[in-house]
């Protein structure tokens, strides 16, 4: 299971292993500045991402004996008032799956914005790009950590909520991702509860022939054919000292 880390940019970005730059055209040159490459280094990526038409792709340099992966992907930025703060549809078709593949991976966003809905989008199709569930025949080993790195004046809170989508985006990911046969009513009522539990939130199961009983005969009937027994998690939130009731 990948375990995304979200956090903020320190001043100099260490390229001593695998990273994947996702930025605008106008944060480029930017984001280039802060890395610590060799200026031959600099220059070839200055020469692809920085021109008018810039091409996604990688490039590879030395650190030590290691040779490392540096790619970029170059955000569109047509816009329109139907559309999110960054155009991340393309995003998604340019994220390959060596960009997860390798230990230690990173991703570095730069973005002309300083709006976190604008880095929740971003964050969502990267950890979208690397789904828990996979049923491949290759021998493939996704990391057991992929970190996130943002730019851009974002508070402490800001890198919580982005924290928050990560995960959140992962759960649910697993979720549809995962067919029946290998997730029954079971395995999702574990999932269910430890994130209430998480929450304190209070929990009430009713399962098998109490839905019957309770007058929920059409989740009974309609769950009973399954090989596990259908449930009913009801979760509350009881705050306290609450002043109203909505």
């Amino acid at each position: 299971m990948t375990s995304f880390v979200i956090r903020k940019r320190s001043e100099t970005i260490d390229v001593n292993h695998p990273m994947t730059l996702i930025a605008s055209q106008k944060t480029i040159g930017s984001a280039l500045g802060c890395m610590s490459l060799a200026e031959d280094t600099k220059k070839q990526a200055e020469k692809l991402w920085t021109i008018d038409k810039p091409k996604n792709g990688s490039i590879y340099h030395l650190a030590g004996d290691d040779v490392i992966r540096l790619s970029c992907i170059v955000l569109d930025e047509t816009k329109s008032r139907h559309m999110p703060l960054v155009n991340v549809f393309q995003l998604q078709k340019n994220l390959k799956d060596s960009y997860f593949a390798e230990n230690n991976a990173q991703f570095i966003l730069f973005l002309d914005s300083d709006n976190c809905d604008a880095y929740a989008s971003v964050v969502a199709e990267i950890v979208r790009g690397c789904p828990e569930f996979t049923r491949k025949t290759e021998d493939s080993h996704a990391p057991d950590q992929i970190e996130i790195v943002v730019d851009g004046n974002l508070n402490g809170n800001d890198i919580l909520r982005l924290q928050g989508i990560a995960d959140t985006v992962s759960m649910v990911s697993r979720i549809i991702d995962t067919p029946t046969l290998e997730m029954g009513t079971d395995d999702m009522m574990k999932m269910i509860v430890a994130q209430a539990t998480k929450l304190g939130l209070s929990i009430e199961i009713i399962d098998g022939e109490d839905l019957k009983k309770r007058g929920f005969g059409g989740l009974y009937h309609v769950g009973k054919s399954g090989a596990t027994q259908p449930k009913l998690v009801i979760l509350g939130y009881h705050a306290d000292n609450l002043k109203a009731h909505i």
